[in-house]
């Protein structure tokens, strides 16, 4: 992928959470920029060794797929009872079923 467009970057993080998404992991979000994807993972608490090394194969799997890209991945921990905040610019790959979701 030389420019990757939002439909195929979220079917990339879609394959690389194969595997990958632990009961803590809440959202993952991503933003594209010159030539960077930034990867924000949110986790219903600090984050475990475990949680971190998805974070990495994830981020892994995605750089993969974009030659010649750089790939940023950003942890934070947000607890379930908080909302999830989604900034401009930023696209959701990957949310979890929360109570405060079901409407």
């Amino acid at each position: 992928m030389t420019d990757a467009t939002v439909p195929e970057v979220r079917l990339s993080i879609s394959r690389g959470l194969w595997g990958e998404v632990s009961t803590h992991m809440r959202s993952v979000q991503f933003r594209l920029e010159e030539r960077v994807l930034r990867l924000r993972f949110t986790f219903d608490s600090v984050p475990t060794g475990d949680d971190l090394e998805s974070v990495g194969s994830i981020g892994a799997e995605v750089a993969a797929d974009l030659p010649g890209w750089k790939v940023d991945e950003e942890v934070r921990a947000i607890a379930s009872d908080c909302a999830m905040p989604i900034e401009e610019g930023w696209h959701t790959a990957f949310r979890r079923k929360e109570p405060s979701l079901a409407h």
